[in-house]
């Protein structure tokens, strides 16, 4: 029997670990990289094992009731949670279904998966050790695994989880069939292998079947983002700002490579006045997701100081990591956003990819096709036809965008230039003045190169101009703007339509940071072992409250001590009793009690007689107070004459030398058990023991 539940508990964890297993993918760009993450695996199967462990050596060593040893399972999960991923539990679901993978391995995210591990091997141990039917200890690992595997959909789950997942549940039929005698039952037996063969067929056949689908199921569409950007307004509209320099910015950049451009923000869609944004933006970890495999990393410590009207991070590509936590991501674009809700970080680090596509390569390749345009974009097909001629593709792109970047049109450099990146903005610059800022240019070619059936957007970030010993200064009149082209094999590729003119400015505008100012950078210090900059201290509205794990010691001591508390209130309630008839129905309440908690049965109906006669053969140290006990039992319950306060008395003295007698014949072990029996028998409110 102990063989039986120890093999029992062990396969309640291995139970337990089915949705770790299946919220592997949320923590890393591959479910293989998050198990061996010990960051990830060590909390989270930790919980499964201390709680079965509980359980486990609770059930050998006590004959605390089930129900107690249930309680006492889940405390010491709380207290294990508590100690080891202290957060705030109950916000983990939602941060899990508002959240893109990859996620840090660590807060309330990794806390909830922890928990989900911790309570399914626990309904399966308690499922194991009470003898029950094993297979209703398992729902709630199943639930857990398909939760995970929902939320993990982008990444993936391990090839592997479907087996293991069906082996497990097999193991649970074999020890459920396993008899407490010899033999095993052949029906059980039969169905094993057919739910081997299930398992292995859903696990062969289910991912063919979910990659018909353009994109995997994903659990974060069910439900609305939260992230809402620092900046509203559109990234380009502010354009006119930053150039004439109303807005100020000031960035220092610090590589290891030369910059040419930074990124800052995408904008997909034009309504014939502005370029803006559709993106959603997700909660994301420091890793962020990638669409394609990068030809290249570089990676910029950045010194934001002073954020102006920026509400994103800058980089030379779309970022890969970023050591900030807890910011807004568009999975599409990669841009990413400031929170509303948190304050600008003072640095980061971000590493991003770099494309690189060769003009060869770009020649044998062909633009994608974009999205349907309205009537603003149609009515300049036939400008932008003429200009990109018969030829299509990559050299038709050149064209187009050699076509501004000709003699004939200029950048405009004075104090007030144009503003605004409209349609009618557009045929101004082409029909009248053939000057304008990166802002007219970057709109107009995105506009005729969409016009042409491709999908084109608009970036808006920073051309460096200011280097001193490998750092960039960016200030506000670094603002730039240009257009992307995706191609169906080189992915996006960018276009500056915009002639450079005269960039000399004022002294004042180009001065070089100070040495005293570059040593003052705060990213250059504790790195993380994969060399990165260490993460940004999270912002107070990121963090879980840290003081709720402090009320579990007291909510556990509360509700240990409630079962005993409530007995010795009914026992003080009841030597409180002045009748004294009542005071000997009381004191043989009071030893039925304590005798059923010790382990006595008595079958519903029993007179007096009937349980003394099971209490003295159940308990024989009690026989001889119980039967000088019973003729004051039945003289209070049938005698024809008054109960004197004596006989009262008296009942109560013979109560406790049978009880006495009781504790005498118990180990401790059982009077602790005894203790903490919970029955409902001893509610004061209870009248079931009116027929003894």
């Amino acid at each position: 029997m102990t063989a039986r539940r120890v093999g029992g508990c062990a396969l309640a964890v291995a139970a337990g670990l089915l949705p770790v297993l299946a919220f592997a993918g949320t923590f890393a760009p591959t479910p293989v990289e998050a198990l061996a993450n010990p960051r990830y695996v060590l909390p989270t199967a930790g919980a499964a094992a201390v709680t079965v462990a509980t359980c486990l050596l609770t059930a050998l060593a006590t004959r605390i009731p089930a129900v107690t040893r249930s309680t006492a399972g889940a405390f010491v999960l709380a207290a294990y949670l508590a100690l080891v991923l202290p957060s705030n539990v109950l916000g983990g679901p939602r941060r899990l279904l508002t959240s893109i993978p990859p996620l840090v391995p660590d807060g309330a995210e990794l806390a909830t998966v922890a928990v989900l591990a911790g309570l399914s091997s626990l309904m399966a141990a308690e499922t194991v050790l009470r003898g029950k039917p094993v297979v209703r200890g398992l729902p709630l690992a199943l639930l857990g695994t398909a939760a995970g595997l929902a939320v993990s959909a982008p990444a993936g789950a391990a090839a592997w989880l479907g087996p293991g997942a069906v082996l497990i549940v097999a193991a649970f039929l074999v020890l459920g069939a396993w008899p407490r005698g010899s033999g095993i039952h052949l029906a059980v037996v039969a169905v094993v292998p057919l739910v081997l063969a299930a398992g292995v067929a859903a696990s062969l056949f289910a991912p063919g079947v979910l990659a018909t689908r353009d994109r995997p199921l994903d659990a974060r569409e069910l439900i609305p983002q939260p992230v809402r950007p620092r900046q509203a307004t559109s990234p380009l509209a502010q354009f006119p700002a930053l150039h004439t320099g109303r807005a100020q910015v000031r960035l220092t950049v610090t590589t290891g490579r030369a910059l040419t451009w930074l990124r800052y923000a995408t904008l997909t869609a034009f309504d014939g006045s502005y370029w803006t944004s559709t993106a959603t933006y997700w909660r994301a970890g420091t890793t962020l997701p990638e669409r394609e495999h990068p030809h290249g990393t570089t990676t910029e410590h950045v010194r934001v100081e002073q954020p102006g009207p920026l509400g994103m991070l800058v980089s030379s590509g779309r970022p890969l990591e970023v050591s900030a936590a807890g910011l807004g991501v568009d999975p599409e674009t990669g841009d990413v956003v400031l929170p509303d809700d948190q304050p600008v970080p003072p640095g980061y680090t971000v590493r991003s990819a770099l494309a690189s596509a060769r003009p060869a390569e770009l020649a044998a390749d062909r633009p994608a096709s974009g999205p349907a345009h309205d009537a603003a974009v149609a009515a300049f097909t036939g400008e932008a036809e003429k200009i990109a001629g018969a030829g299509r593709g990559y050299d038709g792109l050149r064209r187009l965008a050699a076509h501004f970047t000709s003699a004939a049109y200029a950048e405009d450099s004075s104090p007030s230039p144009p503003s605004g990146h409209g349609a009618w903005q557009i045929r101004h610059l082409m029909k009248e003045t053939k000057r304008g800022t990166a802002e007219q240019y970057a709109s107009a070619y995105a506009v005729l190169a969409r016009s042409l059936g491709y999908d084109v957007r608009v970036v808006v970030g920073f051309r460096p101009a200011t280097r001193r010993a490998g750092r960039y200064t960016i200030t506000e009149r670094d603002v730039d703007a240009w257009a992307e082209v995706r191609f169906e094999r080189a992915g996006w590729v960018p276009f500056h339509p915009t002639p450079r003119g005269d960039r000399d400015r004022p002294p004042a505008d180009r001065a070089e940071p100070a040495p005293e100012e570059e040593a003052a950078s705060p990213i250059d210090a504790e790195r993380h072992p994969s060399g990165h900059a260490a993460p940004a201290p999270a912002s107070p509205r990121q963090q879980g409250p840290s003081w709720w794990w402090l009320l579990i010691p007291v909510v556990a001591g509360a509700a240990a001590a409630a079962v005993p508390l409530l007995k010795w209130t009914v026992r003080v309630r009841r030597r409180r009793t002045a009748d004294p008839r009542g005071r000997v129905m009381a004191a043989w309440r009071e030893t039925l009690d304590r005798s059923r908690d010790a382990g006595l049965r008595l079958a519903p109906g029993s007179t007096t007689g009937e349980a003394a006669t099971a209490a003295t053969t159940r308990f024989p140290s009690m026989a001889p107070p119980t039967a000088d006990l019973l003729p004051l039992v039945d003289q209070a319950m049938y005698g024809g004459h008054e109960v004197g306060a004596a006989e009262g008395e008296r009942a109560w003295a013979l109560a406790d030398a049978a009880l006495a007698g009781l504790r005498t014949g118990l180990p401790i072990r059982r009077r602790m058990a005894a203790a903490m029996r919970p029955r409902w028998e001893t509610l004061p409110i209870s009248r079931r023991h009116a027929r003894f």
